[in-house]
């Protein structure tokens, strides 16, 4: 049902009934009808325990609503607390503090977006089937004092998006088990810390827009960590380039690396790195080329099989000791309409393919007249 704002629901009964007779009912979705919901949801001011509920057959499996003005809360139940309810999406959720989720035991997936007034999700901890949590636009979401998020041990993808207004973010689980496989944080200005000691099991580590970020504390605890990605985070490269001890073992594991600063390019992070495979430069602004300092950082990866720069329209030229890199086999070179040539010291005997997309004429031109070898050029 979409779009019906006039739609209601008739022959309520606060005894029972409502949508918990539709004994065969597997998928509901609810967009935009706001007096369709208005009558399905408990709402007698004198009983706050029950103010919220919602009665839904146990049949359900997935429960889509949008654009729904609330008391308060919201409380999904269902007859003889027997839920097949595997996923839950609320979106637009006025005037929503809090979301009660004690009754949705078998919940897998739950997303939650533009839900602003929102302080709470009751009963998360206790999801022991959760798999995928998704907060996006809910800047009110309030979590302990230190920034401690409890999470269930079964969640494997943790996904925040401008939903975080305190300083630290600490996920953190009822056990020292965690199966956190991906976490992204995006869009969170006030953002200074995220404590990751307790997410032993990460494997991705996204972090996106966040300009106070200036610590990953626990990084070096992240032994499964394969894939790195930080984008608009000025305060993050002189952490990470901290990293100066030879025993602190960061990212041993680490495969894929993109970041759009260069200065994260330093020795003292890049010599732990000896696990990398792929590195994708994009988005460096005003900068034209890499200092000696971040040349001297890149050749030492020596396991590295893929560069990538995408978006580098000030830069000018390409790393001189390209060449140096032993195992490169495929360098990708996309918008990147500042750069005119090759390096002049050439490009390394492991490189297997060469790719320029939306480049200058000149560069085009130079990579077309490589003489024919193993090298597969592809230009578009």
């Amino acid at each position: 049902m979409e779009s019906c704002p006039g739609l209601t629901f008739i022959n309520w009964s606060w005894s029972g009934g409502g949508l918990s007779g539709f004994a065969f009912l597997e998928k509901l979705t609810i967009w935009k009808c706001p007096d369709l919901l208005s009558p399905l949801v408990h709402k007698d001011g004198r009983d706050d325990d029950a103010n919220g509920r919602w009665l839904l057959p146990p049949s359900l499996e997935e429960l889509e609503i949008n654009d729904y003005y609330s008391l308060g809360t919201l409380q999904p139940c269902f007859p003889r607390d027997s839920t097949s309810l595997k996923k839950f999406v609320v979106e637009w959720g006025h005037d929503l503090h809090t979301i009660q989720l004690h009754s949705c035991t078998a919940l897998e997936q739950l997303e939650i977006k533009w839900c602003v007034s929102l302080t709470a999700l009751e009963g998360l901890q206790f999801l022991g089937r959760l798999t995928h949590l998704e907060v996006s636009c809910c800047p009110g979401l309030v979590h302990e004092a230190n920034g401690r998020w409890l999470l269930p041990t079964s969640l494997r993808q943790l996904e925040i998006n401008n939903s975080h207004s305190q300083q630290t973010l600490q996920p953190c689980f009822p056990t020292d088990s965690t199966s956190l496989e991906s976490l992204k944080v995006r869009k969170s200005p006030d953002l200074q810390s995220i404590q990751l000691h307790s997410c032993t099991a990460l494997e991705e580590l996204t972090i996106g827009d966040c300009g106070s970020l200036t610590a990953l504390e626990g990084l070096q605890c992240l032994g499964r960590l394969r894939h790195l990605y930080v984008s608009d985070c000025p305060g993050l490269p002189p952490f990470l380039g901290s990293f100066s001890r030879p025993d602190c073992g960061i990212c041993p594991r680490l495969e894929r690396l993109e970041i759009d600063e260069p200065s994260v390019l330093t020795t003292s992070f890049c010599k732990h790195l000896t696990s990398l495979q792929s590195l994708q430069l994009y988005r460096f602004e005003k900068v034209s080329r890499l200092t000696d300092e971040q040349e001297r950082a890149l050749v030492l990866l020596k396991s590295l099989k893929e560069l990538r720069f995408f978006f580098c329209y000030d830069l000018v030229d390409l790393p001189a000791r390209l060449r140096d890199l032993p195992s490169l086999q495929r360098l990708k070179i996309k918008w990147c309409g500042g750069i005119s040539r090759l390096p002049v010291t050439g490009l390394p005997l492991s490189l297997e393919q060469l790719e320029i997309y939306d480049c200058s004429k000149e560069l085009t031109d130079e990579c077309r007249l490589l003489p024919p070898s193993k090298l597969n050029v592809k230009i578009d």
